[in-house]
């Protein structure tokens, strides 16, 4: 939380969503645990990621990254022919992510918003400042 509560979230949503188990360190929920009493709490935050990883994943998912040529770090977790495409944009900027890219990348038919914020115009992906989202297909 050093560099700020937006970028942290971004990193640890990065961390919840890709393979492998989250690992929280003593005081990121709760900062009062070690004494940083002027922190925010991020209990809520950590309860509705933790939550949406139970709902929608599991470690049997394989994981694709997609390279954007962008500060959007993308990956699709699949299993079975369910997939769900995670953009987490590390940058202090909006980023769109074209409707060419994503035909290219055969991730076209993501529509459906299933965890955090991002515009769906057409085919086009704008994820917000320090955003994260994961989407469905339709």
């Amino acid at each position: 939380r050093t560099y700020g509560e937006e970028k942290a979230k971004v990193l640890w949503t990065l961390c919840s969503l890709i393979d492998g188990i989250p690992m929280l360190y003593q005081g990121d929920e709760d900062p009062k645990l070690c004494h940083q009493e002027d922190l925010p709490q991020l209990g809520d935050f950590f309860r509705e990621l933790f939550a949406v990883r139970r709902q929608y994943l599991s470690n049997d998912w394989s994981t694709r990254y997609i390279y954007t040529g962008t500060a959007v770090m993308a990956f699709v977790r699949e299993l079975a022919g369910r997939r769900l495409l995670v953009m987490l944009n590390f940058s202090d900027e909006p980023v769109k992510i074209s409707s060419e890219f994503l035909r290219n990348a055969d991730l076209a038919n993501f529509r459906k918003i299933v965890y955090g914020f991002a515009e769906i115009t057409g085919v086009t992906i704008t994820v917000p400042a320090w955003g994260r989202t994961m989407i469905g297909e339709e």
